[in-house]
């Protein structure tokens, strides 16, 4: 709830910690057994009540997938633009002027919802992949760019949060040293879930008649918000 609610609030709600602004885009992993710790399930109810609350932002800035740093940087990237030549009467003048070529994403906020999170493991072990780098970015500023030639995209003041599941043995089997010793594995609530009760059909419905007009009104106050200290 709290990931889901923290990333519906964008980037206005902060606290300091000497020049850092600290903001409500967690990044938390759910750990437990398979078909056991009901991961999937306490996400179902969470998705619910934010599509009540905003169904915008939970239609289009819930997304999955993340394979690469590109990609993530795409998903909430800056306008690009190009530089074109200028000509008159069909030559060259030698100047040349910023054509707009995409207008990128105005609205920053994207939760990455990943339960296969030991994939995202892996993508990030492979040699050359800036995905692991660029998390780390999107926690600490908001701000990515990669030095790639071929993609020289960027974004500025995104608002990234990240849900994942995975199982103890996937995670003791692809979380590397490195990841551990680099300041990734730091950035995340590593949070570990047992199921509590066997309920064939499950707790019921929360009373969303009492949350949803609450929620409503604590997510308008928050876009309003700046520094809390």
């Amino acid at each position: 709830f709290l990931n889901f609610v923290g990333n519906a609030m964008g980037r206005g709600p902060h606290a300091r910690a000497e020049a850092d602004r600290h903001r409500t885009n967690l990044m938390t992993v759910l750990v437990g057994e398979t078909s056991k710790a009901r991961k999937g399930s306490s996400e179902g109810h969470i998705r619910e009540m934010l599509q009540r609350v905003d169904p915008e932002w939970t239609d289009n800035h819930i997304m999955g997938g993340l394979s690469s740093g590109e990609g993530l940087i795409y998903a909430v990237r800056d306008p690009i633009k190009k530089a074109e030549a200028v000509k008159e009467k069909g030559k060259p003048t030698g100047e040349y002027r910023n054509v707009i070529v995409d207008l990128g994403v105005e609205d920053k906020r994207l939760l990455a919802s990943e339960p296969e999170f030991a994939s995202v493991l892996k993508v990030i072990s492979r040699d050359s992949n800036t995905l692991s780098a660029l998390i780390r970015q999107s926690w600490d500023r908001g701000d990515l760019r990669t030095m790639t030639k071929n993609s020289p995209m960027s974004a500025t003041g995104a608002h990234i949060s990240i849900a994942g599941h995975i199982t103890k043995d996937e995670l003791m089997r692809q979380m590397n040293d490195t990841e551990t010793a680099n300041g990734f594995a730091n950035r995340f609530l590593w949070i570990c879930v047992r199921r509590a009760n066997i309920l064939p059909e499950g707790g019921g419905q929360p009373d969303y008649h009492v949350i949803v007009p609450r929620l409503h009104d604590a997510l308008k106050r928050a876009r309003s918000v700046g520094e809390v200290k």
